[in-house]
Formats: structure tokens, C-alpha cells, sequence
């Protein structure tokens, strides 16, 4: 399909318009590989397992909202169609499929960051985990204050735009300034990972807070943070 990268609008009569029946197993890189030459194409009209157009389709909060759903909302708009039954194939599949639209849009829906595909995939790694538990330690203070997002939500409640929304403070956040030193206490940055030793009976939000203190006093940004416990045979990790 490397012709597609060479259509243009006025070329072959104008932008495409795809139509097909796709195979399970290749239709989200088939997609997305579309989607890399969106310029040359108007829209598509796609018939796949009715599973996976409902995951396409979906709006935040549903149970079908998923990673799929969000990495397509920027780039296009997507209408459920209609159903198509076994009984239309022969031999008839056991599973039912689905006819969706997917339109390019003139413009993204939101300027997409370099790194929303990664925060994509970790929000949805483990669906039933929270932004909290998918972000990285050392990313979550600042990208959480400044995208407003609720960090003990689940990512299936977001609309795609605060994927997009989180990833940027996460960039800005590590191309901020080092902390400096507090006042009177000189700078030891050489210091960049914190071993912090606690209970793990504590509360996690006390261990937190405990391993940015000690990060000021020594001028370093905590890259990792280790907690372990102490037992009367020694530390474990």
C-alpha cells in the first residue's frame, strides 16, 4: 500500500475513500497506518467484530472506552452504523460484526503531544488502576496539578483530550528547572536517587512525602524510590 503515501488531494481524483471488510488480526495497525497518510484520505467505511467498533465508538465512561478509543478521537470521528449477522457470511462466523464511519477530521481534535501514545498506554496497562498507580512517582505532583485531573480516577472516566492534557504537564514538568538548594545548604547534585526506609504499615501518602523532603535538602529530583521493609532478618525490598 506504499501508493498511499504518494495520493494527494487532486491526485486519482481527489482524497480516498477506504472501504472494507478487515481481518481482525491486522486491522489496528491497518488503521493506524491510514491514519500516518490521513492527507490522502477523506474518511473510511470499515466492517470488523462488533466488539471492536464498539470500543471504537465509545464515549468516556462506557465499558468499551479503552486505549483504542482514545488513540483514534484525535484524528477522526466515528459513527456506529449498523449490526451485520452471522447469517449474512457462509460459512456464518460465531461472532456478529459491525459496519462503522470513521471521517478524517480537517484538523486533530486537540494538538496531540509527542508522548500522548505513551501516557495512553500506561493509563490503560491495567484498566482497573488509577492515574495515580500509572503515571510515574517522580511525574505525578506537578502533572497532577496542573492538568486538573482527578489522580485517583480510573482512565476510562477521561475524554481523550486529558490524555493529551496530562502527557504535556509531564513534559513540562521534566524540562523544568532543578529544585535548588534551600537556603544556607549547598547543593549536592550528584544526588539523584533517593533509598527511603520505611514501615510498610505507614500510610503511602506520608512515604511520599517523606521522600521529597529528603530530595530538597539534598538538591535532587528522585528518579526512583525504593521502600522496603524492615525485618529482623534485614531490609527486603
Amino acid at each position: 500500500m506504499s501508493w498511499i503515501s504518494r495520493s494527494s488531494p487532486g491526485t486519482r481524483g481527489g482524497r480516498l475513500r477506504v472501504v472494507g471488510n478487515l481481518p481482525y488480526n491486522i486491522s489496528t495497525p491497518l488503521l493506524f497506518y491510514l491514519l500516518d497518510h490521513r492527507a490522502a484520505v477523506e474518511d473510511l467505511h470499515i466492517m470488523l467484530q462488533r466488539e471492536v467498533i464498539a470500543r471504537m465508538a465509545a464515549k468516556a465512561g462506557d465499558s468499551d472506552y479503552g486505549r483504542l478509543t482514545v488513540m483514534l478521537a484525535p484524528w477522526v470521528s466515528i459513527e456506529h452504523l449498523f449490526d451485520v449477522g452471522p447469517g449474512a457470511f457462509t460459512p456464518p462466523p460465531r461472532v456478529w460484526s459491525a459496519v462503522a464511519r470513521l471521517t478524517v477530521r480537517a484538523e486533530p481534535a486537540f494538538p496531540v503531544s509527542e508522548h500522548f501514545g505513551a501516557v495512553v498506554a500506561a493509563a490503560f496497562a491495567h484498566r482497573r488502576k488509577t492515574i495515580r498507580k500509572r503515571i510515574a512517582r517522580s511525574d505525578q505532583p506537578r502533572a497532577n496539578r496542573g492538568s486538573g485531573l482527578d489522580p485517583g480516577a480510573r482512565p476510562e472516566t477521561f475524554p481523550p483530550e486529558a490524555f493529551n492534557l496530562l502527557a504535556q504537564k509531564i513534559v513540562d514538568r521534566r524540562q523544568a528547572p532543578e529544585p535548588s538548594a534551600p537556603a544556607g545548604k549547598s547543593a549536592m547534585t550528584e544526588y539523584r536517587r533517593v533509598l527511603l526506609v520505611v514501615d510498610l504499615s505507614e500510610d503511602s501518602l506520608l512515604i511520599g512525602r517523606r521522600a521529597q523532603a529528603v530530595a530538597t535538602a539534598l538538591g535532587a529530583a528522585i528518579d526512583l524510590l525504593h521502600v522496603v521493609e524492615i525485618c529482623a532478618g534485614g531490609a527486603h525490598g
